[in-house]
């Protein structure tokens, strides 16, 4: 009986590893889509870059910094057809950014590989699931490494 369930713990751990390869080469392949990046050139159609977003990234837009208008502009050295008389506006300073920044948003997609490798850990055998008296045993399927 030891040896049937040692057959089944090494077929399900063959399993596993294939289906985790699997799933890293089709993350893989989803990655790989985006590789080209967005530098377009020449006329842009939007049919062939209607793919499934990898990861959504938020600009966020500040406009805290307001600068002070200089001074009253002088008359004399106006512009044509400008009214030298009118006081200056004052100016926005806006910075941009991404929400996740955009070094979050590489750590995300990295550590997608991490968590699907650890997802395989501590997969318990199947005679501790079948069998009631050996819950408290430890045994889990070979982790992938």
């Amino acid at each position: 009986v030891e040896l049937f369930f040692e057959t089944i713990c090494s077929s399900m751990s063959v399993h596993l590893r294939r289906y985790l390869m699997n799933s890293i080469e089709h993350f893989l392949e989803i990655v790989q889509a985006y590789s080209e990046g967005n530098d377009f050139t020449g006329n842009l159609t939007d049919l062939p870059y209607e793919n499934v977003s990898l990861l959504t990234l938020e600009i966020v837009v500040d406009k805290a910094d307001i600068i002070a208008p200089p001074t009253a502009p002088d008359p004399t050295t106006a512009k044509p057809g400008t009214d030298a008389t009118a006081p200056p506006e004052p100016a926005i300073e806006v910075s941009f950014g991404f929400k996740p920044a955009l070094s979050e948003a590489k750590d995300i997609i990295r550590n997608v590989f991490k968590k699907m490798i650890n997802s395989c850990c501590a997969i318990p055998r199947v005679e501790v699931i079948a069998m009631p008296n050996m819950e408290n045993m430890d045994l889990c399927l070979q982790s992938v490494n």
